[in-house]
């Protein structure tokens, strides 16, 4: 059985810039994503997460 990371959409919000951004992250889990998306973007604060739909899956 082969593990496969997921496609995660991360929406984060830097306060200081008054900006949202919009990633997408390849990971295992929710929490991997978040961790990637702070790794990134330091002192944002991440607003949502979502589970993107994989559509190779039928």
């Amino acid at each position: 059985m082969s593990v496969e990371s997921k496609s995660y959409s991360v929406e984060i919000l830097d306060s200081k810039r008054n900006v949202t951004y919009y990633r997408q992250y390849d990971a295992m889990t929710i929490e991997e994503a978040k961790q990637k998306a702070k790794a990134e973007f330091v002192d944002a604060t991440i607003t949502s997460v979502s589970l993107l739909r994989n559509d190779d899956e039928n």
